[in-house]
């Protein structure tokens, strides 16, 4: 199961949830649909989906009423992995978990965990330590999901 987000509220009385997505494809993972599943492994069917100014709005297994979906708040949501769309470029951050860490053509760790703090961080597992290392451009040489390898720039320091 991969997290796409969190159920942060209710809107209105009529049993839409609130959403924030960590998703950038908004209107393809949140259309009619589409199946959701909390940490308890309860499916959630997208019965509607509508964006308020900004929010994105679902509505689950046909539920019409805030005191149906009252117990769905502040719930983390999840989709199934077969169920990813395929991407024509670029991957999913999920995938970035075990690969293996180069800089300058030799292994020198693992990437352990995709961190999403404020911005997306891998934690990478060393020979006698781990670092946290910021997913942006200036760290991040290439990502090669086939070879199963990240290529790294270390910064001064580190």
């Amino acid at each position: 199961m991969m997290e796409i987000g969190k159920i942060v509220n209710t809107f209105g009385i009529k049993g839409e949830l609130k959403i924030l997505s960590d998703s950038e494809f908004v209107e393809e993972r949140f259309k009619v649909g589409k199946d959701l599943y909390l940490k308890d492994g309860e499916l959630l069917k997208i019965t509607g989906f509508r964006l308020h100014n900004g929010t994105i709005l679902v509505r689950v297994n046909d539920k019409h009423d805030i005191n149906e979906v009252e117990k769905y708040k502040n719930q983390v949501i999840y989709v199934k992995e077969k169920d990813l769309e395929a991407l024509e470029e670029g991957y999913y951050l999920f995938q970035l978990e075990d690969l293996d860490v180069y800089v300058d053509g030799l292994k020198v760790g693992q990437v352990v965990e995709v961190l999403k703090p404020s911005q997306t961080v891998l934690r990478i597992k060393l020979e006698d330590r781990e670092i946290l290392l910021p997913f942006v451009d200036a760290f991040i040489e290439s990502v090669e999901l086939d070879e199963k390898l990240v290529n790294i720039i270390i910064p001064e320091g580190l």
